[in-house]
């Protein structure tokens, strides 16, 4: 009987996966560059359309003499380009179509302003912890880079050690993050299983702290 060889697999090289990482968020970044442009065009032009050549390479006649354009038209993303060919074998990209990919009015003609894409990814395991990664832009950060605060008061703590956790975070953290620390350790959700908290904790909004 003939058997097979398996070749042991090991983990991704991570230079390259880095390398590969920061390479798609280039072509993101140039596929939104182009649409700028090709948006601040039209706006020029006081157009709404213009069409593009089947190839998606360069714009039609009487625009494909503009480097500029065909340059920017020849980046530009899949969304860009609409619902396919027109009757004449050309795609149509429209200024309304761009305004919904770069999120902007259709009178605004004032700069970019990028918002940055923040994702959260929360695995909890109902018999363990809870494991938390962050992207930014697309880019997972690193686990330094990301301070994480959980706030659960139904994992069996005791008020003093409570305190305690609420005080250290509070320090550490952001002035605006803080202040939802700390409103949030003194108000927690299910402050009832905190063991040995004094009578009247937490305090009805309007009391001394």
């Amino acid at each position: 009987m003939a058997t097979t060889t398996q070749r042991p697999t090991g983990a991704a090289d991570p230079q390259l996966t880095a390398l590969m990482a920061r390479q798609t968020q280039l072509a993101e970044a140039i596929e939104r560059r182009a649409a700028e442009v090709v948006r601040a065009w039209l706006l020029d032009h006081h157009r709404t359309w213009v069409a593009v050549d089947f190839t998606k390479t360069r714009p039609e006649p009487p625009f494909d003499g503009d480097d500029g354009l065909t340059a920017a038209v020849g980046k530009l993303p899949r969304r860009a380009f609409g619902c396919g060919l027109d009757v004449r074998g050309s795609f149509i990209v429209r200024l309304a179509d761009l305004n919904g990919y770069l999120g902007r009015l259709h009178d605004d003609q004032g700069p970019a302003k990028q918002q940055p894409r923040i994702e959260l990814v929360i695995v909890r395991d109902p018999d363990g912890g809870t494991d938390a990664a962050m992207f930014l832009d697309g880019a997972e950060l690193a686990d330094g880079d990301v301070s994480e605060y959980v706030i659960d008061a139904g994992r069996g703590h005791v008020y003093r050690d409570w305190i305690e956790s609420r005080d250290c975070v509070v320090e550490s953290a952001s002035p605006a993050a803080a202040e939802l620390l700390r409103v949030s350790y003194d108000y927690p959700p299910g402050h009832q299983y905190i063991d040995g908290a004094p009578e009247g904790w937490p305090l009805e909004d309007g009391e001394d702290r």
